[in-house]
């Protein structure tokens, strides 16, 4: 059986937690991290491959050149898949950052704006427990009916006057998620294949939360 491999961008708090998670969860896992500090990096040194350079930066230089079976793990404040496509998409068209409007945030759960079109939403009111495992029906912190799962959620929101495209997230290992290359080149191929003019709500979500970028192509 082939070892997973699997990249974590980002060796801070979270970087961290997932590096444990997974090395005990996935032990025939090739896990790497990447990170612009030296500093972050010097503890995986010597157990873990490890790339010292900006998210975006290496995100350009090598997701084209993985597997497409290999697993991004985003640990880093930005929405990792969002800045990709941006900056895939910057030599042919701008991605110009929409208001989200009141139909869409009213429909969004416990949306919180960041400005430049993006949004945080949650199922959850709380902090999750970082062990959380994510089953498929119920949440493991109230104990109630999971009110809905994000992910598809989001993308059935196309009469809010944006076209959704959703990058799913799926957990690798209790409070950790991800995606392979190959989801993620998907996703890209919708932005891309979409008319010049739309508005498209692009998120990376998982079942209880999500990270959305609102914008039209131009």
């Amino acid at each position: 059986m082939n070892s997973m491999g699997i990249w974590i961008i980002g060796a801070g708090k979270f970087g961290t937690m997932a590096v444990e998670k997974l090395s005990r969860g996935i032990p025939a896992s090739r896990i790497r991290v990447i990170d612009s500090s030296a500093d972050k990096l010097t503890p995986f040194r010597g157990e873990y491959p490890t790339i010292r350079a900006e998210a975006s930066d290496w995100m350009m230089q090598s997701v084209e050149e993985l597997e497409k079976d290999e697993v991004l793990i985003p640990a880093i404040p930005s929405h990792v898949a969002f800045d990709w496509i941006a900056r895939k998409m910057s030599g042919r068209c701008t991605l110009q950052p929409m208001s989200p409007g009141a139909v869409l945030l009213d429909a969004l759960p416990h949306p919180i704006p960041r400005g430049n079109g993006q949004i945080l939403v949650s199922n959850a009111e709380f902090i999750c427990p970082a062990n959380c495992s994510e089953p498929s029906d119920v949440c493991t912190y109230t104990r109630s009916a999971r009110p809905r799962e994000m992910h598809k959620y989001l993308g059935g929101l196309s009469s809010s006057g944006f076209h959704p495209i959703v990058l799913e997230s799926r957990q690798m290992a209790p409070g950790v998620g991800g995606y392979t290359v190959n989801m993620l080149s998907h996703a890209y191929s919708l932005v891309e294949g979409a008319p010049m003019g739309t508005d498209i709500l692009f998120a990376t979500a998982c079942r209880c939360h999500g990270v959305i970028n609102l914008f039209r192509l131009n």
